[in-house]
């Protein structure tokens, strides 16, 4: 019976729960297909006339907050097709419903192929989110986030144009602030012995003078100065220029900071190691950070057996105990850009007003000067102030106000205790002015390429320390449309083909060679499209030490300018600008081409090449010897040959000279001459075969030099040696119970 009163409850929950599902099911599907607005078919507005819808793939691990994204946009295409202001003020980037106004900011100026800008977006908890890029208004004012504030770079040379000097940082070193534009901070400091009284409860109340005489001589009547001498202070530093603009794409040779290792395309600045950058002025100065300093005082004629005022008198100059001092720092990678680029993401620079969107205020070096190192980055080390310790020889002595000249005094009370007095503390800081440090956000996105068509996404290869985020969010944009596009019934735009794989690779004009020998070799390939009028003027190269470039990044270009290159013809040689290679190691590289519609092929196959090791003549030996000062009638010359690939020497040349420079009397040149050598080992002994020799005592001078397997030559080795025989000759001699020593 209990059973069966269980199944009919189960029964009736069953199907209770049953139908609740079912009206919430219908509900959503009716929502969906009924009520839920397509916003893709909304257009903003009609004063603008173009549009790109951009996807936003959202990993799990990020939802429902505001996060700034970095969209990377060809401007310079739409403003030469008459689609976008010149100055990108028609701009406007609108959440999914296609009303509401995000914010956003160009970082690195208006009318480039690779135009930066930031857009905040709310991330929602879906996994996909669209927002769309509208364009092509003549009359639309700018739109972008208002700022006033400036970009700070380093430059060893002069700024670069469009880049002014900053006037304000002649003469100072930058330190660190929330704030810009505050100066401070001196050349020289002293110290103050006592402190003035603050209280009236003090048992010895003294007069010192508060002013110094740079010819103190405490032999003679005179006061304490309450000061000692100064010393001039300034932290290792290398003058540099301080360059400002308000565009963040960077000229060439730009120094910025890094906290990490440097990136391929980028060169760490080896002159600012354990160096202070400090703003280019007249003046020069050297380096000291150990120092002391001395008692003085003012001599004048006021010393009195009576009186009611006390004061202090100098016995003799003492010095302070010698310290290092050295101002607070953060120690940073500084970076240099070999060609024109863009900001990289965390990086460091300074402002005069931190950007609106994209960056964050980087509070580690807030108080704080900037200091290079070649691997120790993002350390701190310095002290605020410093202080010494010294022992004065000093006496009290009585006078009157009436007595007492018209010197600059100050009110002391005299510690209990003189010995061992620790001087009142100075500042570290030299010349300064604040500048903001602001870090540029990673935002999970490093580069996004526009497309025409199938969606792809496309990003910028990372610092050598980064490893690739599962929480990057990945976006793609759709085909260009207009008003009218939107409004057909299929909504859809047919767009351009896409570029085919390109082939051919050649490095140094041959494929996959073995034996390079420059260092900074050049690529080519062959640009393919289905869209035979198509054109390319835009490639990227990547070189890694790993086939599946899973290695280590030794140069990725990004997308640059090259010449333009029809359908089917091969590319201009492009040159390498990565990091330096190593001789003997193989390295892998692929190549990618956009078209004139701004599509983007697939990677190229996998081409290699390996640089050749450079082959050493050493070890030069004439008759045996090293620069003998004689020789026999078998004149003979040797060398070690040496190749860290293991290539055999396969030829050899030898000249012989009456000049130290090779301009002389040639007195042997054997040519290019075959020869065999393994490496790491010594040569046979080759006979002179020149211009017979006189034997009169003439120094002559030789040099040997070898080619490698793949004809690759040593440099010279060279010697010398005095034409002078030694030895002789014993012809029809009996020597019969004769000794030769």
């Amino acid at each position: 019976m209990i059973q069966m009163k269980l199944k009919k409850i189960t029964k009736k929950i069953l199907f209770i729960i049953s139908t609740i599902l079912f009206i919430l099911v219908s509900g959503v599907v009716f929502y969906f297909l009924f009520i839920k607005t397509d916003y893709d078919s909304i257009w903003y507005s009609e004063s603008w006339s173009y549009r790109k819808a951009i996807f936003l793939e959202v990993p799990n691990t990020i939802s429902n907050i505001e996060q700034d994204l970095l969209i990377q946009v060809d401007t310079q295409k739409l403003i030469s097709e008459g689609k976008l202001q010149n100055e990108c003020q028609d701009l406007r980037f609108i959440d999914e419903d296609n009303s509401t106004s995000l914010r956003y900011w160009i970082e690195g100026g208006c009318n480039t192929t690779y135009t930066q800008i930031w857009v905040r977006v709310r991330i929602p908890r879906e996994t996909q989110k669209i927002i769309y890029m509208y364009y092509g208004n003549k009359l639309a004012p700018s739109g972008q986030e208002p700022w006033n504030g400036e970009f700070i770079s380093i430059s060893l040379n002069d700024c670069s144009k469009g880049w002014s000097t900053v006037e304000d940082l002649k003469g100072r070193f930058p330190l660190g602030n929330s704030e810009y534009g505050q100066s401070g901070g001196e050349l020289s400091h002293y110290h103050k012995i006592f402190e003035s009284i603050q209280e009236e409860n003090c048992q010895e109340k003294v007069l010192a003078a508060s002013t110094i005489q740079d010819d103190c001589n405490p032999e003679s009547d005179n006061i304490l100065s309450n000061i000692t001498t100064s010393f001039a202070y300034v932290p290792n530093y290398l003058d540099v220029n301080f360059c400002s603009s308000k565009d963040g794409y960077l000229p060439q040779n730009s120094i910025i900071l890094s906290e990490y290792t440097t990136p391929a395309g980028w060169e760490h600045v080896s002159e600012l190691n354990d160096k202070s950058p400090r703003g280019l002025d007249d003046l020069k100065f050297t380096s000291s950070q150990s120092h002391n300093h001395n008692s003085t005082c003012i001599n004048a004629e006021l010393s009195y057996t009576s009186g009611k005022i006390k004061y202090l008198s100098l016995n003799s100059v003492n010095s302070t105990n010698r310290i290092k001092i050295e101002p607070q720092y953060f120690t940073t990678n500084f970076i240099s850009n070999r060609n024109v680029a863009s900001i990289p993401h965390r990086a460091i620079l300074m402002f005069t007003q931190l950007p609106p969107l994209g960056w964050e205020k980087f509070e580690d070096i807030e108080g704080r000067m900037i200091k290079g190192s070649s691997n120790n980055f993002a350390s701190t080390g310095g002290t605020e102030d410093h202080s010494h310790i010294t022992s004065l020889d000093f006496s009290i002595k009585n006078s009157t106000s009436q007595k007492i000249p018209n010197i600059d005094l100050e009110q002391l009370c005299l510690p209990l205790e003189t010995n061992g007095i620790t001087l009142l503390p100075s500042s570290n800081l030299p010349p300064y002015l604040t500048v903001i440090y602001g870090k540029k956000k990673s935002s999970g996105i490093t580069k996004i390429q526009m497309e025409t068509g199938e969606s792809k996404e496309v990003r910028d290869s990372k610092t050598n320390d980064e490893q690739k985020s599962s929480e990057e969010i990945e976006i793609s944009f759709d085909d260009e449309k207009t008003k009218e596009d939107v409004q057909k019934d299929d909504g859809e735009v047919l767009g351009a083909a896409t570029p085919t794989t390109p082939t051919g690779l050649l490095t140094e004009g041959q494929t996959n060679p073995t034996n390079i020998t420059d260092p900074t070799p050049e690529f080519s390939a062959i640009y393919n499209d289905p869209d035979t009028l198509d054109t390319s003027s835009f490639y990227e190269i990547e070189v890694n030490t790993a086939s599946d470039f899973s290695g280590t990044v030794m140069w990725d270009s990004n997308k640059m300018n090259m010449t333009t290159t029809n359908q089917g013809e091969r590319s201009p040689d492009i040159t390498y600008l990565g990091d330096t290679l190593i001789e003997s190691t193989t390295y892998y590289w692929r190549i990618r081409f956009w078209d004139s519609d701004d599509n983007v092929s697939p990677w190229s196959s996998t081409a290699s090449f390996t640089l050749d090791s450079t082959p050493t003549a050493s070890s030069l030996l004439t008759c045996g010897f090293t620069n003998p000062t004689f020789i026999t009638n078998n004149l003979t010359f040797s060398a070690i040959y040496t190749d860290p690939g293991n290539s055999n020497a396969t030829s050899y040349e030898i000249e012989v000279n009456t000049a130290s420079d090779f301009t002389g009397a040639v007195m042997w040149d054997s040519g290019k001459t075959s020869t065999s050598i393994a490496s790491e080992n010594r040569s046979p002994d080759y006979v002179f075969n020149g211009t017979p020799l006189a034997h009169e005592g003439t120094t002559y001078y030789v040099r040997l030099r070898f080619w490698d397997g793949n004809d690759t030559p040593t440099d010279w080795a060279t010697g010398q040696f005095v034409d002078i025989l030694k030895g002789f000759k014993l012809d029809g001699l009996n020597l019969d119970g004769l000794k030769l020593d």
